[in-house]
């Protein structure tokens, strides 16, 4: 396996990557990060995946976020839509990856269903995703609003002088009037893509209903809930995780070749 970092110039950004390259001629995985996340927010992950799987493994961050260049406020509603439709999208032409398996989590599980609705994907794992927004998420962003200070401070070893305004971009617009109404169950339309839903039995920002809601959208789907696991499951049992996640990627990768 060889590690690899560069920086990807894109509509007018730097994208900062880093891949996992199990053999030039394996499949790739990309990973889309949380809502305050980051490539080294995955921690093992990545590696884990890429040695069980025998994929290549890439993550980036998105604009304003760790190493990558600009900023994520002003931060508009329907900001999940523009990461899916105009960044995902472009991001995946300069590396001139086709096909891939997209897993994403949190924000990143939403921002993988909507592209997966309108590019070509070998298969999909959503975990944790939101599709819309229920009272759990809410009340949980809420209150960590009471220990902002504690928060920003962890996040600032990954995304320095920009930590607040990830935060706050994060925190402030969840609770809104306006945001409470957002929706994209209509949007998503897995057809027959191979689909891996999964969900922590403790998520504290999300429920099983998520995973009901984007059922209803798909013709070949698993379902996994991970018993006594919360909303990070990449950072709380990731070998568990990728347990979980290997034997669906190999299952695709068959079917598709």
């Amino acid at each position: 396996m060889k590690i690899e970092e560069k920086q990807v110039d894109l509509l007018g950004e730097r994208i900062f990557c880093k891949s996992w390259v199990y053999n030039l001629k394996s499949s790739w995985i990309i990973l889309l990060h949380d809502a305050l996340g980051s490539v080294a927010q995955w921690k093992s992950f990545p590696e884990l995946l890429c040695k069980e799987t025998q994929c290549n493994v890439l993550a980036f961050d998105r604009v304003g976020y760790g190493q990558s260049s600009g900023s994520v406020v002003p931060r508009p509603i329907n900001f999940m839509h523009i990461e899916a439709n105009l960044w995902m999208l472009s991001l995946m032409k300069a590396l001139n990856i086709i096909n891939p398996i997209i897993i994403g989590h949190s924000d990143g599980a939403s921002i993988a269903l909507m592209y997966a609705n309108q590019s070509n994907c070998k298969g999909l794992v959503s975990i944790a995703a939101h599709v819309f927004v229920e009272d759990i998420t809410v009340n949980s962003i809420t209150a960590a609003a009471t220990q902002k200070e504690d928060w920003v401070k962890g996040l600032k070893k990954y995304h320095g002088i920009r930590s607040n305004e990830i935060f706050d971009a994060w925190n402030k617009l969840w609770v809104t009037p306006e945001f409470k109404k957002w929706n994209i169950q209509d949007e998503i339309d897995l057809n027959n893509l191979p689909t891996l839903l999964i969900q922590g039995s403790k998520d504290e920002y999300g429920t099983w209903d998520q995973i009901n809601s984007i059922a209803q959208k798909a013709n070949t789907i698993e379902e996994v809930k991970l018993e006594g696991i919360g909303h990070m499951p990449h950072l709380e049992d990731p070998l568990k995780l990728v347990k979980v996640i290997s034997p669906f990627v190999g299952k695709v990768i068959q079917e598709t070749m």
